[in-house]
Formats: C-alpha cells, sequence, structure tokens
C-alpha cells in the first residue's frame, strides 16, 4: 500500500496519460508510455502500470501502447472514470467550503429554534461544531467512495481477464 501522497502522485498521473489518450486520439505520442523514462517511473507504482494494462495498453519493449480507439473501448472509458473516482474519493485536494445559505432576517416568524447540540454554546464554539461534523462526514463518506472505487476497479480488472481469455 502506498502512501496517500504518493496515490494522489500516481493517480494524477495516470488521469493525464489516459485523458491525453481520450483527448487527442490521432496523436501517437499519447499513445506510448515509455516504462523506462525516471519521471513515469518516480511518478507512477506498479498498480498504476496495471490500471494501463486494465485500460487497453500493451506491452512492447520498453512501451506501453494503446492501439484502440479511445471513444469506441467502453473498457478504456471505464478507466478513465474508475481513476477520476479514486481521485474524487481521496479527497486530499482542499474543497471548496459548502455554500451556506443566505442569511434570513431575524423576525419572529422565520428564526429557526438553536438546535439543542449548539444551544448554549457561544457562536464560534457552535461554528467549530458544525465544521467538525461535516469535516466527519466527509471523511465517512471518501472512505466509502473509496472502497466504491477499488469495487469498481476490481470489476474493471475481471472484465478485462474475461475479455482476454475469450
Amino acid at each position: 500500500e502506498q502512501p496517500p501522497t504518493r496515490q494522489r502522485e500516481g493517480l494524477d498521473t495516470l488521469r493525464k496519460l489516459l485523458s491525453n489518450v481520450r483527448d487527442n486520439p490521432t496523436q501517437e505520442k499519447f499513445r506510448r508510455v515509455n516504462t523506462q523514462n525516471q519521471a513515469i517511473r518516480s511518478r507512477l507504482f506498479p498498480e498504476c502500470f496495471d490500471v494501463l494494462r486494465a485500460a487497453g495498453f500493451k506491452d512492447d519493449g520498453d512501451f506501453l501502447v494503446y492501439s484502440l480507439d479511445p471513444g469506441e473501448d467502453a473498457v478504456f472509458q471505464e478507466a478513465v472514470v474508475t481513476v477520476e473516482s479514486l481521485l474524487m474519493s481521496m479527497g486530499d485536494a482542499p474543497a471548496a467550503p459548502a455554500p451556506s445559505p443566505a442569511p434570513r432576517p431575524a423576525s419572529a416568524s422565520s428564526a429557526t429554534p438553536a438546535s439543542s447540540s449548539s444551544a448554549g454554546r457561544p457562536p464560534l464554539e457552535s461554528k467549530r461544531a458544525i465544521q467538525q461534523q461535516r469535516q466527519d462526514k466527509a471523511k465517512q463518506d471518501a472512505k466509502k467512495g473509496q472502497a466504491s472505487a477499488q469495487e469498481q476497479l476490481a470489476a474493471l480488472r475481471q472484465q478485462r481477464a474475461g475479455r482476454y481469455q475469450q
């Protein structure tokens, strides 16, 4: 298992490699990955190379080469989505704060009663508690997303393996 910063670096690089093929399908330079290139070797960990192979890249000496049409290859497209999903589930990029509702004028008819968790707390402490709850929920959601993304990747590997057996 790689540390999270290494995972993010590898997945970011993987996303860039895959999106270059998707966005520039006629440019050969994006269809060949030199596995001996020091920059590639330092950024990608072994599982990243497995994802490239699962996405349709084939070993050709020191290169991984993609020769299919990325627009027509559902497995390639699913690999792109899976990598993007993994990156989103990591959630280490600072997320924009959730939009807060516009402040309403306080009036007897629109005032909402304070919740029991914030009743009696100073406003700053209450805000911190709410922020902490949001962060905890975001972490839980990220863990669920990461597990789901790992399941998607496993399914992608199984699908690719089934194709090779046919």
